[in-house]
């Protein structure tokens, strides 16, 4: 079959089809690696903090105030040491509440029991139990949480954040 083309003329042309296939697949490539992959990876760190208790990295944390039964405990990190600073002052133990900071962190909500309560006495959040506030270097203190009383079953307890109405539902384990 000749047809009038040269044989080396079919194969530049060939060529040129394939370069410029091979640059829209780069393209791609490079649209897929550098908008896609970070655009998912947000996706699922949005839909993973969704689910949290408190958003906060421990290792940015500077302080940690508790306050369990009306009494305040405050925590303060001075150059890489834990402190107690109220109700006494003395040294912390970094293990321990770096664990705990840790627990905190990684502490989800069950699901939210009530978004509009009418009354917070049934849940134990009109006078909680313990209330947790975390500050992070150089940024505002993070939102408190509200801790109350255990549901009927005793694995979850009441939580609220302090700004917000809804009331959910928390491991247990979070309170300890």
């Amino acid at each position: 079959w000749n047809c009038g083309v040269k044989r080396e003329e079919v194969e530049e042309v060939n060529l040129k089809k394939l370069g410029v296939l091979a640059v829209i697949l780069i393209l791609l490539g490079l649209y897929f690696y550098f908008y896609e992959v970070p655009v998912e990876r947000e996706k699922k760190e949005a839909k993973e903090n969704a689910k949290k208790v408190i958003v906060f990295k421990p290792g940015d944390v500077e302080e940690l105030r508790l306050k369990i039964e009306g009494k305040t405990i405050l925590f303060s990190k001075d150059n890489g040491q834990w402190m107690i600073k109220e109700p006494i002052v003395a040294r912390g133990e970094n293990e321990t509440i770096e664990k705990a900071l840790n627990s905190l962190a990684k502490a989800e909500t069950e699901r939210t029991v009530n978004e509009n309560p009418a009354s917070l006495v049934d849940y134990g959040l009109d006078k909680p139990s313990t209330k947790i506030t975390i500050k992070e270097k150089n940024k505002p203190p993070l939102e408190t949480i509200l801790l109350g009383n255990k549901n009927p079953t005793d694995y979850y307890v009441y939580m609220k954040k302090e700004k917000s109405k809804a009331v959910m539902l928390a491991s247990s384990g979070l309170k300890e």
